[in-house]
């Protein structure tokens, strides 16, 4: 039996989107939520499209401890 297996890693979503220091306007912290969701699709693309069994994300998924509702909901 074959299992394919897509791995990512230190994605480090979230970065940059609360106020931590960071100092982005809303109009940014949108455009990388933005960029944010589109690299999660294209993630859940590639595992359909490959018939990946598992996906493993080792490194940082995150970006900082805080993270947004609607990310966490998203991924």
């Amino acid at each position: 039996m074959i299992i394919r297996i897509l791995q990512t890693s230190d994605l480090h979503l979230g970065a940059g989107v609360l106020p931590l220091g960071h100092g982005f306007d809303l109009e940014t912290v949108h455009r990388r939520e933005a960029v944010a969701a589109a690299i999660l699709e294209k993630i859940v693309d590639i595992t359909l499209r490959e018939n990946a069994r598992l996906v493993l994300i080792p490194g940082d998924l995150w970006d900082q401890e805080l993270v947004s509702h609607s990310l966490v909901r998203r991924v």
